[in-house]
């Protein structure tokens, strides 16, 4: 992402306790980053850069989570744009943070105590914009009603999470491309007049020039990244990942990046919504990492800002939608079928279409014996796919998503 390293300092903004006169403007609009964690942030991001240029909104305020994300916000936009909006460090309250705790991070309270101690300054806002859906709590129990409420999202997959009936409860949504666009109409969780095909928002930041060329290993071996969602129902990790890492620990003629849903290695117990699967995440193995071919990284910045995609020759993963992002220079795929899913007839997995799917990690070894026989053989259903995925141009989302913000009333 340009500018990671070139952080800038800007007035940090304490809520009013009772603030109509700083509200007295025709428009105003708030963007939240309420996730604790920063790969929701180059997804929104760079929306807030088009729309101070527009002028259509004479506020505009950012709601950021912790200060370690405030910092990253700060490096994804330029010092014009921070001068020109209000930027406030969120924190959640101290019983939400003990709760969660408690509860070994299984439910989002830090972001649900953090809606409801500034809900009376979001009730000001004309629009709300949110890449997640924790704030529509702000609707069913925070009686917020007067202001329309957007979701960016945060990804493009295609798993069910991302046609969630609960969609239907924005005001408007943004959609990266006709994939999603036509799936969300036919589940009816969007409809003519409420959605806008905007495209990929984060593709604006990253550098998307030249080939597969970042390195982070001292040899030219083929690179793979593995990239495991956290979610125990769907994904690789917990039967199959050290597996996964083991074959690349046996192959010194391939490299390995492991760098998985940054959420997997932020908590240790994971379980879905409805309470159905549950797993416990194990300390990975030391061992990995004394592997020269092996790179480890389950939480920097690298894992959300494309630097590993655009390093890989090759994918290896699950449900993840970083798949796609893969894909805007297009390699093998290898997806690993931990739950013995039938997956060929499924739209939550059309996704495996685009590589050679697997159930037995030990599966890998005769595809990678065979890598320069098969490493293309889906490269134009690949391209397709991805065409079809985002909006074309690629370049230019954050735009259309600031214009389509800047109509909405």
């Amino acid at each position: 992402m340009t500018g990671l390293n070139k952080f800038r300092s800007t007035k940090r903004v304490q809520l009013p306790d009772d603030g109509p006169a700083l509200y007295n403007a025709k428009r105003s609009i708030g963007f939240l980053f309420l996730h604790e964690q920063p790969h929701q942030i180059p997804h929104l991001a760079p929306v807030l850069e088009s729309l101070v240029a527009l002028q259509e909104y004479d506020e505009i305020y950012a709601y950021v989570m912790g200060q370690k994300n405030v910092d990253l916000f700060r490096a994804l936009v330029s010092r014009e744009v921070l001068d020109q909006i209000t930027l406030i460090t969120l924190d959640a309250p101290a019983i939400a943070k003990g709760l969660e705790t408690l509860i070994g991070k299984a439910a989002p309270l830090q972001r649900i105590g953090a809606l409801y101690s500034i809900r009376k300054q979001l009730e000001r806002h004309d629009v709300i914009a949110s890449p997640e859906m924790t704030c529509l709590i702000l609707k069913s129990h925070f009686g917020l009603k007067n202001t329309k409420m957007v979701w960016t999202q945060h990804g493009c997959g295609d798993r069910a999470a991302g046609f969630k009936k609960s969609i239907k409860k924005f005001d408007h949504v943004f959609v990266p491309g006709s994939n999603q666009r036509n799936r969300m109409l036919s589940e009816g969780v969007i409809s003519e007049g409420n959605y806008t095909v905007v495209g990929y928002p984060k593709f604006d930041i990253v550098d998307q020039s030249g080939d597969k060329n970042n390195r982070f290993f001292d040899n030219d071996n083929p690179t793979f990244v593995f990239n495991p969602h956290f979610d125990p129902s769907l994904s690789s990790w917990y039967k199959h990942g050290e597996k996964v890492l083991e074959v690349f620990a046996e192959r010194k003629d391939f490299n390995l990046i492991f760098a998985p849903h940054i959420m997997l290695f932020t908590r240790k117990l994971h379980m879905t919504a409805d309470l159905r699967s549950v797993a416990w995440r194990k300390p990975l193995n030391k061992r990995f990492a004394e592997c020269p071919n092996i790179h480890i990284d389950t939480g920097s910045v690298n894992c959300i800002n494309m630097s590993y995609l655009r390093a890989a020759d090759g994918y290896i993963g699950d449900v993840s939608s970083q798949l796609y992002e893969f894909l805007y220079k297009p390699g093998m795929c290898i997806f690993v079928n931990s739950h013995n899913v039938s997956w060929e007839d499924d739209p939550n997995y059309a996704n495996w279409k685009l590589g050679h799917v697997v159930t037995d990690p030990k599966e890998i070894h005769a595809l990678l014996d065979r890598y320069e026989e098969v490493k293309n053989d889906r490269m134009d259903r690949q391209a397709v796919s991805f065409k079809n995925t985002f909006e074309e141009p690629y370049l230019g989302a954050s735009e259309r998503a600031a214009l389509a913000l800047s109509k909405i009333r």
